[in-house]
């Protein structure tokens, strides 16, 4: 073959490949891919269902997630934008979402059909100010689009992240970044609340290096992740908590290593169902907590009234809940209750708030649960409270709570 032959060749393929990988504008984007975008449910002990987005990436049923939507989870589900829902069969791999690793899950499904699956793009090509779209379901509005721009790349805990602009909200999470041509170039995984639209998508080379490595086969079920999660999480325990045993046997707990305790007990006049005793302790880091005024920045606070009759009222104690959610908004203006349901705190049933908010004493964003629980012998608040730009660090004390917390003496009867 003549060399000017093997140079049109080459420049036609060029030609074909330059014509073939066109950029659409974002409502194509969006239409084209829209179908390939899902939603996945985590089950979790507890009555914890964590709700984030996925994305088809082979016709056969492989879903790519942040691995934290799936973190905890006895059993997975995926909806497809059809509306029929499959359970995941497996997992072909994943990593921790603990700092330092890369936050993602590939999750296998047999949804009996060949499914649309997106391409996979670079995510080195993307230029600074680069138009770019995201699809999820954030806070459970289901395949909604949003678009921004492509901002800088950035290093957090030593994982490769592209900042972004568009905006993305909780149920986001392991949801595509696309590109103009179509391709997923990231995994949408965090937000800076601290600013507007300081948002984070996970490089999606961390995906394709996976499927290099492992390749499409599952090696893991769900319930093999969830002991490896558990081990894991014992053997961090050990290293970053320490027990705590209230000095009356009211309860014990794990806490943070290097968190300092403080620990008080007065009368209170005009708690239900009268003059209360109050054993209050907090845990929290250095500079969190101010012990003149109570506020608790970031750390935790439990809280025991224990009445002078020794017995609750029975009235009181079907109020307790409510009643302690409409205090907690009268003394704490700009902060709303999200959500709330009802859990189990050493098998004893416990209500569990979540609120949000900022007021004139806050610089940032604070994230608080309330784990409230009324029975004839006290009533019980557990305080979480941590900036919200913190919230995945501080999960890990919220889940070390609820596993290691104990009532004392007799299933939690104060002396």
């Amino acid at each position: 073959m003549k060399l000017s032959a093997v140079l049109l060749v080459l420049c036609l393929s060029v030609e074909l490949v330059a014509c073939w990988k066109r950029k659409m504008p974002v409502e194509d984007v969006i239409a084209q891919a829209d179908s390939s975008v899902v939603e996945v449910k985590g089950y979790q002990a507890n009555n914890r269902t964590m709700l984030g987005t996925g994305f088809v990436i082979d016709s056969k049923g492989l879903i790519v997630t942040n691995y934290h939507v799936i973190r905890d989870a006895e059993r997975i589900e995926v909806t497809l934008s059809n509306g029929r829902t499959y359970p995941v069969l497996g997992v072909v791999d994943y990593n921790f979402s603990d700092p330092g690793y890369p936050d993602f899950a590939i999750l296998k499904i047999d949804a009996e059909i060949d499914l649309a699956a997106l391409p996979l793009g670079n995510d080195d090509e993307l230029k600074s100010g680069e138009t770019v779209v995201t699809i999820g379901n954030p806070i459970a509005y289901a395949h909604t689009p949003s678009v921004g721009n492509f901002a800088q790349r950035r290093q957090l805990d030593s994982v490769a992240y592209l900042q972004i602009t568009a905006p993305i909200s909780h149920g986001n999470s392991g949801g595509p970044l696309l590109n103009l041509y179509g391709e997923v170039v990231g995994i949408n995984t965090l937000g800076d609340e601290r600013g507007q639209n300081l948002n984070f998508a996970l490089s999606v080379q961390y995906i394709k290096d996976a499927l290099d490595k492992q390749g499409h086969a599952v090696r893991y079920t769900v319930s093999d992740v969830l002991a490896m999660q558990k081990k894991r999480d014992a053997e961090q325990f050990e290293k970053l908590f320490t027990t705590y045993e209230h000095p009356q046997k009211l309860f014990s707990m794990l806490y943070p290593r290097g968190w300092q305790t403080y620990q008080g007990s007065r009368w209170r006049y005009g708690v239900d169902p009268d003059t209360s005793y109050v054993y209050t302790c907090v845990f929290a880091p250095d500079g969190a907590y101010n012990p003149e005024t109570g506020y608790l920045a970031g750390g935790i606070r439990v809280v025991f009234y224990q009445p002078p009759s020794g017995r609750v009222w029975a009235g009181i104690l079907n109020r307790w809940p409510a009643a302690f959610k409409r205090r907690t908004l009268e003394a704490n203006n700009g902060f709303a209750f999200t959500d709330s349901s009802v859990i189990t705190l050493d098998q004893i049933p416990a209500r569990l708030y979540t609120a949000i908010g900022r007021n004139e004493n806050i610089s940032e964003i604070e994230l608080d649960r309330f784990i409230v629980s009324g029975h004839p012998n006290y009533l019980l608040s557990v305080e979480l409270a941590c900036p919200n730009s913190q919230s995945q660090v501080y999960d890990t004390y919220y889940r070390a709570i609820l596993q290691s917390f104990r009532f004392g003496l007799d299933r939690g009867s104060a002396p």
